[in-house]
């Protein structure tokens, strides 16, 4: 009938206006969660009431054959020594300790490096995301009785970071004012390359990270 032809077309422009409306409130949200990514996380705590430094790398190069920091983790290790003077105890990913390291070839006053960095597990076949590192992290944490975690990583990776930290059971979790490390064109992980390569690898970890209910 006419009625039903009327009322058919009714609910199809209505479905479609829907459609319209989920779309556009869809890509609203990942442009506003792609400009959390590039807002960097707000500094929070005092780096002196720290017990322990935790520092996340950021991709890593490989040299003939072998592992080598790339440009990121020696621009993290850096900033860790250089705010770290009484070498307070750090867990670190391999990159950074890699790049800790070379740093100490060059500065004896680092030696010996095992008494005060402990690196995280490390295997060229396994790659451990973010979340895994920091689960890796805070089992070290329980096991030496630290409670009280400088969290440092690349200002983009950063917030996310912290959001998985202030889900453990510590005391604290401590947030530096850390900018200036870069991207690794030459990393063996092309995500952390540059910003382009990034921000849409961010926005979708922080996506599967809320839906599975990590933060």
């Amino acid at each position: 009938s006419r009625d039903y032809i009327a009322i058919s077309r009714r609910c199809m422009t209505l479905m479609k206006k829907m459609m319209c409306l989920a779309e556009g409130i869809g890509i609203l949200l990942i442009f506003l969660l792609v400009i959390s990514v590039m807002l960097p996380k707000r500094p929070q705590g005092n780096l002196e009431e720290a017990d322990v430094f935790v520092i996340l790398g950021f991709g890593l190069k490989v040299i003939g054959g072998r592992g080598a920091p790339g440009c990121s983790n020696q621009a993290l290790a850096t900033w860790a020594v250089e705010n770290n003077p009484d070498h307070k105890p750090m867990i670190v990913q391999w990159g950074v300790y890699l790049a800790l390291q070379e740093m100490a070839d060059q500065h004896p006053d680092l030696l010996p490096l095992d008494d005060w960095v402990i690196s995280l597990p490390h295997s060229p076949q396994v790659n451990v995301d973010t979340r895994g590192a920091v689960l890796q992290s805070w089992i070290l944490m329980e096991q030496a009785g630290y409670t009280t975690p400088v969290v440092v990583s690349h200002p983009l990776q950063l917030r996310r970071a912290g959001w998985l930290f202030e889900q453990l059971p510590i005391e604290q979790v401590i947030i530096p004012d850390i900018e200036g490390i870069p991207f690794d064109r030459k990393s063996v992980h092309p995500q952390t390359r540059s910003i382009v390569r990034y921000i849409p690898f961010e926005v979708l970890a922080r996506l599967i990270g809320f839906s599975l209910g990590w933060y």
